[in-house]
């Protein structure tokens, strides 16, 4: 019997991730195609199936709140499967709860202040906090983490920088559980305010995508973009891991090259197509929070990282 080569593995998963590559460049390619129609072209997709071009109904999830059984149960629809379902393959890419838990608070935040826009993001409490974040985040996560350990896979930490995972002794557990530091240093920061931005940003663009372009949410180009990100997002959060996280790793790859531009190239489309599409104003109270998170966001790392104190080091040196 002839011996199996021990690296047919290895050549499997340089096959795998090379299709992967593949289909990231493709959807590239359809995005950018798909970026030189005007909004009726782009919209008038009967040829893909019949029960797209119709304009969606608008729904909202906050015309009653009290919270009893009648109305829960009201709520209970096909969207919450999904929303578990997403949330478990994050949990499979980012594989740490603490990155993964600021990412679903955050998306949270943003359905709070982008109800002016989409009428679907305006909800009850306690589906924000309670059904989505509380029951499907929750059970997403953790059954992702528990695939995560049963497979082996190599968990990741975001929080820290230029070290390995297996640095990590029991004695510094309690400290690592409570230190909440975004980065140790100013370039690891932000990176870590990318790599959540561009999540959100992701999250936010199939939202906006549906919205403008009239797909219902469960049409299967809903579902099978979720595949596509799934696939691409894979080898690009691991390159984006080992780069801030590996001092060996000095470069970023394709995949993660191909990732931002498809998420950006998104974007645009959307912004592209909303011309006219939210007359209603921006709240003054969204403003006004907006305006005090970015100042955070903007004065912690000065404080944190002395900024001021270095970059007037770095003029008397010059």
């Amino acid at each position: 019997m002839e011996s199996i080569n021990p690296n047919w593995s290895i050549r499997l998963q340089v096959i795998l991730w090379r299709i992967v590559l593949g289909i990231s460049v493709s959807y590239q390619i359809f995005l950018i195609y798909f970026f030189t129609k005007s909004k009726a072209e782009a919209r008038n997709l009967k040829y893909i199936s019949s029960s797209l071009g119709i304009p969606l109904p608008e729904r909202s999830y906050a015309e009653n709140c009290s919270l009893r059984w009648s109305i829960l149960k009201n709520q209970l629809d096909g969207f919450v499967l999904s929303h578990i379902l997403g949330s478990y393959i994050k949990a499979l890419l980012f594989r740490d709860y603490w990155i993964w838990w600021i990412l679903s608070i955050m998306f949270e935040i943003f359905e709070y202040s982008l109800q002016h826009q989409l009428p679907n993001f305006a909800e009850c409490w306690w589906d924000h906090w309670i059904l989505d974040v509380a029951f499907c985040n929750a059970l997403g996560i953790y059954f992702g983490m528990k695939t995560c350990q049963y497979f082996q896979l190599e968990q990741f930490h975001w929080k820290e920088v230029k070290q390995t995972c297996h640095e990590e002794t029991n004695q510094d557990f309690l400290s690592n559980l409570f230190n909440w530091s975004p980065g140790r240093t100013f370039p690891h920061y932000l990176g870590l305010l990318f790599i959540i931005w561009s999540t959100l940003q992701c999250e936010l663009n199939v939202f906006y995508l549906k919205y403008l372009l009239w797909i219902p949410p469960e049409h299967y180009l809903v579902s099978l973009r979720l595949l596509v990100f799934s696939l691409v997002c894979s080898p690009a959060l691991r390159e984006i891991y080992h780069y801030y996280i590996d001092p060996e790793h000095n470069k970023l790859g394709a995949h993660t090259f191909f990732m931002v531009s498809n998420i950006w190239t998104e974007s645009l489309i959307c912004l592209k197509f909303s011309n006219r599409e939210f007359p209603n104003p921006v709240p003054p109270h969204i403003k006004l929070f907006w305006s005090m998170f970015l100042s955070i966001l903007v004065i912690y790392p000065i404080m944190e990282y002395n900024l001021i104190k270095r970059i007037n080091s770095k003029r008397r040196l010059d």
